[in-house]
């Protein structure tokens, strides 16, 4: 009887290329499995992505969670569907740029929470050129249905002076 060597190349071939990183979209359907770090990159696509398109509801749409809560200044807390609404009535101007000054995911299961510090402002305008305003941040996201998803998002503006990194006393 001939032995078929086609099991014992495919089980190679998966071990293979369960080495290499594997991209957002696998890790968001979870055809793949889940580990920690993946996750947190998954996670931390999330949030550039967010950041790069807060004015877009479609992907808005796809990355808040159905039950979403945003905690706003003046103590408000804005459904998913409000937070979108609002997003989409404001529109930023095309010379508006944001960034990470920081950012870091942590784990726990199938929750992650995402803080760091966001700079945004408006740039080679005249009226305010070098305009930096600052926020410290922290959003939440679950893991449901083979995705991440954002649950719970809320900032803090920082004042002009404060620095990126913690002084000593």
């Amino acid at each position: 009887m001939r032995r078929s060597f086609a099991t014992p190349r495919i089980a190679l071939v998966a071990a293979i290329a369960s080495t290499f990183p594997s991209s957002q979209a696998h890790a968001q359907t979870g055809s793949r499995p889940r580990t920690s770090e993946l996750d947190r990159r998954s996670v931390a696509a999330l949030e550039h992505e967010w950041l790069a398109h807060l004015r877009d509801s479609a992907t808005l749409e796809r990355i808040l969670a159905p039950d979403f809560v945003h905690a706003v200044e003046p103590g408000w807390f804005l459904t998913k569907r409000q937070h979108i609404a609002w997003n989409v009535r404001h529109p930023l101007p095309p010379n508006h740029q944001a960034h990470f000054e920081r950012l870091q995911v942590q784990l726990y299961g199938d929750a992650a929470v995402a803080s760091g510090i966001v700079a945004s402002g408006i740039v080679a305008s005249s009226d305010r050129a070098g305009h930096v305003a600052r926020s410290l941040f922290t959003d939440v996201f679950a893991f449901r249905n083979g995705r991440w998803q954002a649950v719970h998002a809320q900032e803090t503006s920082l004042p002009p002076d404060s620095s990126p990194e913690p002084r000593a006393p």
